[in-house]
C-alpha cells in the first residue's frame, strides 16, 4: 500500500478494487456501522461491484454514486493528487464525532456538516511550507495537484481551491495553538502568552547574574541592555477588504499582533505624518497638485469598523 500512496495514477482507482476506509477500531470494519448504513440504505452488504459494468473514463476515474461499496464516497486531497474513496464511519453508541473520527486517521474535514472532501495531514504540512519558502499561492498550489493528478485534463479534476484555503487557515491556527501548549487545555492564550520565548535577551533571574546591576559604571554593562526593534509589512497596510462582513477571525491579537480593541483606539487618536507632509515642509522634493499631505488615523478606523 505504501508503494502505491506514491503512485498517483494507481491511487485514484483504489476505490475500482474494493479499498474501503474504516473509521474506528484501528481500521477494522465496525459491525455497527454496517448494520447502521444497510438499514438507512437498503444495501446488502454482501452485494459486490463490479468494476467492468462502472461507466467511467481516464479523465474522471470517480465512482458513479455518492454511496459505493458500503461507504460514503468522499473526495481526498493529497500529496499525490486528488482521488476517491468510500469511508465508513464507526456507528458504536460511544462512537466520536465523524470530524473527529476523520481527524484521527490524519484527515481534515473541508466542513463539520455532511462533509464530502478532506484533506490529508501531510498535504495541509506541505501546502504551508510551499507558501512559507516558496511563497506558493493557494492557487497555484492546487493546479499543480489537478495537473498532478490528469495531466491531460486537469480541468477535470473538482475544484477545492476555497476549501483549501479556509482549511489551510484552520490548520495554521491549529498547530500555531499546539506549539503554544493550548492543545489540550481547553482554556484561550492570553495576551503574550502565544509569543516565543527568546533565551538570549538579557533577562534578570534568567540568565544574568546576581550582581548584573549593582555597578552600573562599568564599561561592560552594555552586555545586560535589552533592545526593542518594531517592524511593519507596508506593503499590506491599510488595505480594505472587499467582503469583510465575510471574513472570521479565528483569533484576536494574540502571538505578536495586537487586539482590535486597542488597535482601533489607537487609531482613532492617531495621525500619520506621511512622506508627502515631509516634503512640504521642505524634507524632499516638491509635492505635486494631487497629493495629499496628511492621512488621519480616522479615517483607516473607519474602513476597519464597515
Amino acid at each position: 500500500m505504501s508503494q502505491l500512496l506514491c503512485q498517483p495514477d494507481i491511487l485514484s482507482w483504489l476505490w475500482k478494487v474494493g479499498s474501503v476506509i474504516h473509521l474506528g477500531h484501528k481500521g477494522d470494519q465496525c459491525p455497527q456501522a454496517v448494520k447502521k448504513f444497510d438499514a438507512d440504505l437498503d444495501i446488502d452488504k454482501e452485494e459486490w461491484f463490479d468494476w467492468e459494468d462502472i461507466p467511467s473514463n481516464l479523465a474522471d476515474p470517480k465512482p458513479p454514486d455518492l454511496v459505493y461499496n458500503g461507504g460514503w464516497v468522499m473526495t481526498i486531497v493529497h500529496t499525490s493528487g486528488v482521488h476517491y474513496l468510500p469511508d465508513v464511519f464507526c456507528g458504536c453508541s460511544q462512537a466520536a464525532a465523524q470530524d473527529i473520527q476523520l481527524l484521527r486517521v490524519g484527515l481534515y474535514p473541508s466542513t463539520y456538516k455532511s462533509c464530502k472532501t478532506v484533506f490529508t495531514l501531510q498535504l495541509l504540512d506541505d501546502y504551508l511550507l510551499e507558501n512559507l519558502e516558496c511563497k506558493t499561492s493557494a492557487t497555484h498550489y492546487y493546479s499543480k495537484l489537478r495537473r498532478i493528478t490528469n495531466f491531460a485534463f486537469p480541468n477535470s479534476i473538482p475544484n477545492r481551491y476555497h476549501e483549501l484555503i479556509r482549511v489551510g487557515r484552520q490548520y495554521c491556527n491549529l498547530t500555531e495553538l499546539a506549539t503554544s501548549g493550548f492543545g489540550h487545555t481547553g482554556t484561550a492564550p492570553k495576551p503574550g502568552e502565544m509569543v516565543f520565548f527568546c533565551p538570549t535577551c538579557p533577562q534578570p533571574g534568567v540568565n544574568l547574574p546576581d550582581d548584573w546591576n549593582e555597578n552600573p559604571d562599568q564599561s561592560d554593562n552594555w552586555k545586560c541592555t535589552r533592545g526593542f526593534v518594531a517592524d511593519g509589512n507596508f506593503t499590506a497596510a491599510h488595505q480594505k477588504q472587499a467582503r469583510p462582513e465575510d471574513d472570521v477571525w479565528l483569533k484576536d491579537g494574540d502571538s505578536f499582533m495586537t487586539r482590535r480593541g486597542p488597535y482601533l483606539s489607537h487609531l482613532w487618536d492617531a495621525i500619520e505624518v506621511n512622506d508627502i507632509f515631509k516634503r512640504e515642509k521642505g524634507y524632499g522634493p516638491n509635492v505635486g497638485p494631487n497629493e495629499v499631505s496628511v492621512t488621519n488615523g480616522i479615517h483607516w478606523a473607519q474602513l476597519l469598523k464597515e
